[in-house]
């Protein structure tokens, strides 16, 4: 059993509180993403201080106060150290494009949709709130392990997809802006999402091949992830070639 607060394991599993030191590994407080982990096959340790209900590779005990400190709460008795997995999980057909979103919430409610309603990936632009947040990573319910997570440092991922006939389309008021209804892609696009209070870069719309829409009443705006539940479903029938 580990008791001492200064332990070498201990100070880097607490690390993972921060988004620089996750660059290999992160950390899973919630026990259904614990299992979702170790069924996608990328729990690499489980911390426990009462009983170890996970099969991972490696295993710690550890003394109330230790969890205590690398979970930052009284009531944790287990967590999980997860190794990250941007492997491609299937072929890349429709895209959920998110630009420079800063919400942790928002960013795990949208990967849950886009799993729930068709999509296989999800592209994470420019300096994005990290999927592996532990918020995140809650609010997605576990679907981050059910479709392609694409982290890109520039816009030429988009260029390059344009390039295989990928279509991009970008939300927003603009000029000849369409409405959702209005779309019918069957397959090979992606929909573009903004940033909660900026909206869509021009860089991207600049790169966009339409933008579109979803017609209110009353209200002028909604909550991103919201607005890409709805984004979403409405594609959910059509057809898709993968």
């Amino acid at each position: 059993m580990i008791t001492s607060l200064t332990n070498q394991k201990v100070k880097d599993w607490t690390k993972l509180h921060l988004k620089k030191y996750r660059d290999r590994n992160y950390l899973i407080e919630d026990e259904a993403l614990i299992k979702a982990a170790a069924k996608a096959g990328v729990l690499k340790e489980v911390v426990y201080c009462e009983n170890n209900p996970y099969d991972a590779p490696s295993s710690y005990e550890v003394s109330k106060e230790v969890m205590k400190k690398i979970a930052k709460r009284d009531d944790q008795t287990c967590i999980g150290i997860a190794l990250k997995d941007e492997t491609l999980k299937k072929p890349l057909d429709r895209i959920v494009v998110l630009d420079d979103l800063k919400d942790p919430q928002n960013v795990g409610t949208i990967i849950k949709s886009a799993v729930l309603f068709g999509f296989d990936t999800v592209i994470m632009l420019k300096d994005c709130v990290d999927v592996y947040h532990p918020k995140c990573l809650k609010a997605s319910g576990g679907a981050v392990y059910d479709i392609n997570i694409i982290h890109a440092a520039d816009l030429k991922i988009l260029d390059d997809l344009k390039a295989q006939g990928f279509l991009i389309m970008a939300t927003g008021l603009k000029r000849d802006t369409k409405e959702l209804h209005e779309l019918n892609c069957l397959h090979r696009f992606m929909i573009v999402l903004g940033n909660e209070g900026a909206g869509v870069s021009e860089e991207v719309y600049a790169k966009s091949d339409l933008i579109f829409k979803i017609p209110m009443q009353n209200m002028d705006s909604l909550n991103v992830a919201v607005a890409g539940g709805i984004i979403m479903y409405h594609f959910r029938d059509l057809p898709s070639n993968t």
